[in-house]
C-alpha cells in the first residue's frame, strides 16, 4: 500500500523515507491545503484556526477525542507523550550532572502548574473542579511524569512505532538511548 506525506518543512534527523511513502514539500500551510480539499488529513501540534471557528470543512478523525483517549489509556495503560528533551552526547559527557537536573528542573515546574490546580476557578470554566476530578480519576494524579523509568512503556511503544514508520532502521534499547541517571 502506497501512502503520501505532505509537510512544509523536510524531514531531519536523518529520517529515511520507506519505499511505500512518497514525501512531498509544500510552500503552502497544510491547514490551507485540508481546506481545499488538497489533503484528506492533517495533524497539528494545536487546534486548527479553521476548527476553532467552526470551519464546518474540517472535523476531527474521531467524533468524541475525550472517549477515544480514554479508551486507548484504558486498552493500553499509555499516555502518549508530547515533548521529549535531547542532549548532545557530548555536552552529557562535559556535564554528567546535567540530565539529573534538568529532571530535577522540570519535576519542579510540573509541580509549581500542579499549584494551580488547587484552585480550579482559574481556569475560567464552569466545571473546572469537575474536569479535575475526572481527569485525576481516569489517568492519575500526575500523567506527565518525567524521566526514563515512569515512561518506559510508552517510550518502548514509541520506539517500536518509529522503527515501523521508517524514522529509525532498528528498535534501539531504551538504556542504549537515555543518559544513566545518578
Amino acid at each position: 500500500m502506497s501512502r503520501s506525506r505532505v509537510t512544509s518543512e523536510p524531514e531531519g534527523a536523518g529520517y529515511r523515507t520507506p519505499a511505500n511513502v512518497k514525501l512531498e514539500l509544500q510552500n503552502e500551510d497544510v491547514e490551507t491545503l485540508l481546506l481545499n480539499g488538497e489533503l484528506d488529513a492533517v495533524i497539528l501540534p494545536n487546534i486548527a484556526r479553521s476548527f476553532r471557528s467552526g470551519d464546518p470543512r474540517i472535523h476531527r478523525v474521531f467524533a468524541d477525542c475525550r472517549e477515544s483517549v480514554r479508551h486507548y489509556f484504558q486498552d493500553t495503560g499509555i499516555f502518549p507523550i508530547t515533548h521529549t528533551l535531547v542532549t548532545h552526547e557530548r555536552v552529557i559527557s562535559q556535564h554528567p550532572w546535567l540530565c539529573q537536573e534538568l529532571v530535577t528542573a522540570f519535576n519542579e515546574a510540573d509541580r509549581r502548574c500542579r499549584l494551580d490546580y488547587e484552585y480550579p476557578k482559574r481556569f475560567s470554566f464552569p466545571t473546572a473542579v469537575l474536569f479535575l476530578e475526572e481527569e485525576e480519576q481516569q489517568f492519575g494524579k500526575n500523567p506527565w511524569t518525567h524521566g526514563l523509568d515512569p515512561n518506559r512503556r510508552v517510550l518502548k511503544k514509541f520506539v517500536q512505532y518509529a522503527h515501523e514508520q521508517g524514522y529509525i532502521l532498528s528498535e534501539p534499547a531504551l538504556d542504549d538511548l537515555f543518559a544513566a541517571m545518578e
